[in-house]
């Protein structure tokens, strides 16, 4: 059997801190811990999208309970994603597609749904 490169290890390690350490913060339970995450700018939209896009294939469930926990705590996130798609319907050159373009398209579809009140396509 092979020996994994310790780099890589390494690597693989810090991922999976970092999704869980961002699990950890979505995860506030105090209003006060709310406002910190969303005022002090934690978790905001582009994040949300650079977590689907990184960790989506591989983790997909934990990145959606990842964003249902913001949606489901901080309203302030409805807001968020209605300006967003408004900026992205202004701006088509924004929506080119990427290699990560399915696991976005995911992320996105599952905002929408959760802006719309429709939250069963959400947690599909």
């Amino acid at each position: 059997m092979p020996t994994k490169d310790p780099a890589f290890v390494l690597y693989s390690t810090l991922l999976k801190i970092v999704l869980f350490i961002y699990y950890r913060i979505s995860s506030a339970s105090t209003h006060r811990q709310q406002e910190i995450l969303y005022q002090q700018w934690l978790l905001d939209i582009p994040k949300m999208l650079d977590l689907a896009g990184i960790y989506g294939g591989s983790n997909c469930d934990i990145v959606k309970k990842i964003i249902f926990n913001l949606y489901e705590n901080i309203e302030e996130y409805d807001r968020d994603t209605t300006d967003f798609f408004n900026i992205l319907e202004r701006h088509p050159q924004l929506q080119k597609k990427s290699s990560k373009q399915t696991d976005i398209d995911f992320t996105i579809k599952s905002l929408r749904a959760r802006n719309y009140g429709n939250r069963e396509s959400f947690m599909m």
